[in-house]
């Protein structure tokens, strides 16, 4: 099962190797409707049911109020049929969806993240939460080290 802070890091290292390789990235997110009794339930049935049309090197995770996607090497192109499979799984991915694409809509995390909330959100959702559970990625030290040796 995806979590909300195993996506995020995720979408963060693809991020990264998009910018490396100058390759696209779409990541889409689908509003999930709040006022559902049985939310987290329904969350884990979304998740597997769309899971089910996504290719190996997609990946999708939840938080309360959304389902994202992250396509690699997809452009809006490649984005909008995943769409049109998932909506006998989720009535609302290609009416609801918001997607954004790497590098055409932001070229860092939090631009992308807030290009798929819309102008009306009041709170981006930070790409990376520190907790206890999950630790932070040495990935970034790694390459800054590379980079300064390198100059």
């Amino acid at each position: 099962e995806a979590t909300d802070a195993a996506g995020w890091m995720e979408f963060r290292r693809e991020l990264r190797r998009a910018r490396r390789h100058a390759r696209p990235l779409t990541i889409v997110r689908i509003p999930r409707p709040a006022h559902d009794p049985d939310h987290h339930a329904s969350a884990a049935a979304d998740i597997r049911a769309l899971g089910l049309k996504l290719r190996l090197t997609d990946r999708w995770w939840a938080d309360d109020e959304s389902i994202y996607l992250m396509l690699p090497e997809s452009d809006r192109a490649a984005a909008l049929p995943v769409l049109d499979r998932m909506a006998d799984a989720h009535a609302a991915a290609r009416t609801n969806a918001r997607m954004a694409m790497f590098p055409d809509d932001g070229l860092t995390s939090g631009a992308l993240i807030a290009a798929v909330h819309g102008p009306t959100v009041e709170r981006t959702p930070t790409p990376i939460r520190v907790t206890a559970d999950v630790p932070l990625f040495v990935e970034d030290e790694l390459a800054l080290g590379d980079a300064q040796s390198s100059v």
